[in-house]
């Protein structure tokens, strides 16, 4: 899920290769390593279901374009400054939810979305991403949350089209569901938020 690291606070430390599904096995450590564990994987150009490069590319262009991946904070989970009541970051369900105890221990669980709200900038604009993730392996059906203010949703990235969003002139009301295939991440800013 490159895509989760492209849009989180912070730098995002992609390493060469990352966006050719390299994983060094695992090893953290592969910097002794002068082997295929360590090598670019260059093979996997072009494959359909290793080559990144579409979808990491569409996801640090988005990034460019927020203003929370650049905030110098950790999320607190209230509020922040001039927001109302919406927190910072908030944890749902794919039947729009908010997760509880139970849903993060739940081993079943296998959609999660993610509701980030930065304070509102000079002309009053307060940005919000919402992140759908299915990391399972059966469609899942995510219904939007509905944060004060917000009425509607555009989706401005979509792991399963190379990173490109192909709706992004529509808008999905709040409530409404979308469907995502098993390994998808979908990202939504509200409607008259940026990009």
């Amino acid at each position: 899920m490159l895509c989760t690291l492209a849009l989180s606070r912070g730098v995002p430390m992609l390493l060469a290769g990352d966006e050719l599904s390299r994983t060094q096995r695992g090893n953290n450590n592969a910097f002794c390593q002068d082997n295929d564990l360590s090598w670019i994987q260059w093979h996997a150009l072009g494959d359909p279901l290793r080559d990144l490069r579409a979808c990491v590319a569409a996801a640090l262009r988005l990034r460019r374009t927020l203003r929370f991946p650049r905030v110098d904070a950790f999320f607190s989970g209230i509020p922040p400054a001039g927001a109302a009541t919406d927190a910072d970051v908030r944890w749902f369900e794919p039947d729009g939810r908010e997760l509880d105890a139970r849903a993060w221990n739940d081993v079943f669980q296998r959609g999660l979305g993610v509701l980030f709200t930065d304070p509102p900038d000079e002309a009053g604009t307060i940005e919000r991403l919402f992140l759908a993730m299915n990391p399972g392996d059966a469609t899942l059906a995510f219904r939007l949350p509905a944060p004060p203010g917000t009425r509607a949703w555009r989706i401005v990235l979509d792991s399963d089209d190379a990173g490109i969003a192909s709706a992004t002139a529509s808008t999905i009301p709040c409530g409404g569901l979308l469907g995502l295939v098993p390994g998808q991440l979908l990202a939504l800013v509200s409607a008259s938020g940026p990009a």
